[in-house]
């Protein structure tokens, strides 16, 4: 399987907590399929908050071999990990501190930093962790889609796009916090498994740009950019974010 022929699989639920929850069983069945160890970056952003919380209660509270994960994130913004807009914050409070995985499992992005410093420090993290010169292979990677088609801090037009050997790279923002770092296209396309998680009518017009957009188009919008090469590609939306897909409910 190569990029261009990557199998999408859409599941449209029929609202927030239907996604949070079937987003949970693709979790946890990754998380069990993948037995010993488990590697999964989490996304950013309010989106996935409702996922969080949910994992956190039964039955995957008790269900989940967590002292098996090893937890990392798809990006970070450049501020604090007590600041709200802190992608690991917003983890730390919805699911890590409620359920027992190990601390020296969880590998921040210490964005307060600096960008590069943050980069290459994650880099070597990961680097470490999963050997050397080899392109980490993530069990799953948790994504969302933004307004203008950007996923984890890969925004259009910028130059992270292009990133072909560093696993993660800084990036700019067109909004505040502007300094990102985020996790470059080889890297999220060697996951096992991708999971993009798409809520809210506001996202309709993004998620149909990403699902229709040409593979030869040069323009295309980054999400769209998420092919794994050997590994499957899933989009669990709501209706509302759906509306504009062609057979979704109106």
């Amino acid at each position: 399987m190569d990029a261009s022929t990557t199998e999408i699989e859409i599941a449209i639920l029929p609202d927030v907590d239907a996604v949070a929850l079937a987003t949970a069983n693709i979790v946890a069945a990754s998380s069990l399929a993948a037995g010993d160890e488990f590697s999964i970056a989490l996304a950013g952003g309010e989106t996935p908050r409702r996922l969080y919380e949910m994992l956190a209660t039964e039955p995957f509270l008790s269900g989940i071999a967590w002292d098996t994960w090893n937890v990392w994130w798809g990006d970070e913004r450049c501020v604090p990990p007590t600041d709200e807009m802190n992608n690991y914050a917003l983890a730390a409070e919805s699911l890590l501190s409620k359920v027992p995985i190990p601390a020296e499992r969880v590998h921040r992005i210490r964005g307060e930093v600096g960008s590069q410093a943050a980069a290459v420090a994650y880099e070597n993290e990961l680097r470490d962790h999963f050997g050397g010169g080899n392109v980490p292979e993530f069990d799953l990677i948790l994504l969302g889609v933004g307004d203008d088609g950007h996923t984890a801090s890969l925004f259009p037009g910028t130059q992270a796009l292009q990133e072909t050997r560093q696993f993660v790279v800084p990036s700019v923002a067109p909004w505040p916090p502007y300094d990102r770092l985020t996790l470059s296209l080889p890297v999220i396309n060697a996951a096992r498994r991708v999971v993009f998680i798409v809520v809210g009518r506001e996202k309709a017009h993004a998620l149909r740009m990403v699902i229709a957009s040409d593979r030869e188009d040069a323009q295309q919008p980054p999400a769209a950019l998420v092919r794994p090469a050997n590994g499957v590609v899933q989009f669990v939306v709501d209706e509302a974010a759906a509306v504009l897909l062609t057979g979704a409910p109106a």
